[in-house]
């Protein structure tokens, strides 16, 4: 295995480990939102955003697909970029 398929599994194992901890989030909470902020027996969808805040990423409203990626779901994204990286680690796989 190279770097490039490497980094592309770490970003697998991390968007497998939020989409874990987001169901056994929803499952403790069955029938009300507790103290942790996120809806009644649902599903917190954690994006770049939440994490850095919209006042640092002002400067991507210019650009509509930027906005996407950046309200995308964390481990949707991370599974996109794991799936890129394990692309470009078959394609320049050295033998």
């Amino acid at each position: 295995m190279n770097k490039f398929t490497m980094v592309g599994l770490g970003a697998w194992l991390v968007s497998i480990v939020i989409v874990g901890f987001q169901a056994i989030t929803s499952l403790m909470q069955e029938g009300g939102g507790g103290d942790w902020g996120a809806p009644p027996g649902g599903w917190s969808e954690m994006a770049i955003v939440d994490l850095v805040g919209d006042e640092r990423l002002y400067w991507a409203a210019d650009f509509d697909w930027l906005v996407y990626v950046f309200t995308m779901p964390l481990y949707i994204l991370l599974f996109a970029v794991g799936l890129l990286f394990i692309i470009m680690g078959v394609v320049f796989w050295r033998k």
